[in-house]
């Protein structure tokens, strides 16, 4: 007769960043459902992120690996299986990996990348990572889709054991405003931005224009009291706020920026939030991104080329921008969820169990 008893997992999650949280939180709401087992956490969180909704309520335990008596007795538990999230970029988060990776008391070890590959010519701790090979003991490694896959068998999980994964967004947290459309249309981020072709193009739409970034952006005399430029670092946790409560997000990333998903986290954040995403056309983003449908896709960089997009966004219906945006939102719910990511992820893993 099979055995009742549901699966007790534990979730390792030592890099301290929102994307972590974010993930951390999906496989709690999807545990609190009753059906997968049950789930403890270990982890190495200074910040709360206070920003967030409140984290969800959980059955298990989640405890902070400094806190000696409470992680040995975490780790003298039996697990069915430990799920490690990322390869920790600071030496002290990466002890802990260690630590916690050799103390844990299971056989099944499963690994999940929600970053890139930290840089083992940059980092001392992805040396040490390559050079012992860390994840050689896990049965199967989750990676991002576009990453190069090369350095994590530097890491020890081989071509075999890698299974890709979509880049996904918190679909929870990211979510529709009750205010609606604002009057403004916001771009963020800094890499291979070129915000100087958005400013021209906002200057003839009657859209007025939020920049949420670190770069230095000047803004030209003609539209002093139009555009708000705020820095990024500061304004993460507004910046949900900012995308929900906006008329859309526009992404401008110059031509010869090489890197096809570069733009993806602002657009996957607007479309969650049922707005329509500008972005650039590249083959990755256009899996996600149907132009004129739930979203606008430019071929090439220009001023002319985002006026007229925003210019086909003002001409729009109330009702043809809420089918847009409901759209936007439902392809982020089908195919780039994190709560999705974590339900797929904990069915393989218990499938696994099985063998």
């Amino acid at each position: 007769m099979p055995s009742l008893r549901k699966p007790r997992f534990l979730l390792c999650n030592f890099e301290d960043s929102p994307e972590n949280m974010h993930l951390e939180s999906a496989f709690v709401r999807h545990f609190n459902r009753g059906t997968s087992g049950t789930l403890d956490i270990i982890h190495c969180f200074t910040s709360p992120y206070a920003f967030m909704n409140p984290p969800p309520d959980m059955a298990g335990e989640r405890v902070h690996a400094a806190d000696e008596p409470r992680a040995n007795a975490l780790l003298r538990r039996q697990y069915d299986a430990a799920v490690f999230i990322d390869v920790p970029i600071k030496m002290h988060r990466m002890l802990f990996f260690a630590r916690t990776l050799c103390a844990v008391k299971t056989d099944r070890f499963y690994f999940v990348a929600n970053h890139l590959a930290p840089d083992a010519k940059k980092l001392r701790s992805a040396q040490i990572a390559e050079n012992k090979k860390i994840l050689s003991r896990f049965e199967a490694g989750y990676l991002l889709e576009f990453e190069d896959l090369s350095l994590w068998e530097k890491m020890g999980l081989p071509a075999a054991k890698q299974r890709l994964r979509p880049y996904c967004i918190d679909c929870n947290y990211y979510s529709p405003a009750a205010r609606g459309d604002g009057d403004y249309i916001i771009s963020a981020g800094s890499t291979g931005r070129d915000f100087d072709e958005l400013l021209s193009a906002v200057r003839d739409t009657p859209y007025n224009l939020k920049i949420i970034s670190n770069s230095e952006v000047k803004v030209p005399d003609s539209l002093l009291g139009r555009v708000e430029i705020l820095p990024f670092n500061k304004n993460i946790g507004n910046l949900k706020n900012y995308i929900a409560e906006s008329a859309g997000a526009v992404v401008p990333v110059r031509d010869e920026h090489l890197n096809p998903t570069a733009g993806m986290a602002v657009t996957f954040m607007a479309m969650a939030c049922a707005k329509p995403a500008v972005c650039r056309r590249t083959d990755w983003m256009a899996h996600y991104v149907r132009d004129g449908e739930n979203g606008f896709m430019y071929p090439k960089l220009s001023a002319a080329a985002l006026r007229d997009i925003l210019l086909r966004l003002s001409k729009m219906t109330a009702a043809q921008k809420r089918m847009l945006g409901a759209a936007a939102r439902k392809t982020m719910l089908e195919t780039a969820s994190l709560d999705k990511l974590a339900r797929d992820i904990t069915t393989r893993i218990k499938s696994s169990l099985k063998k």
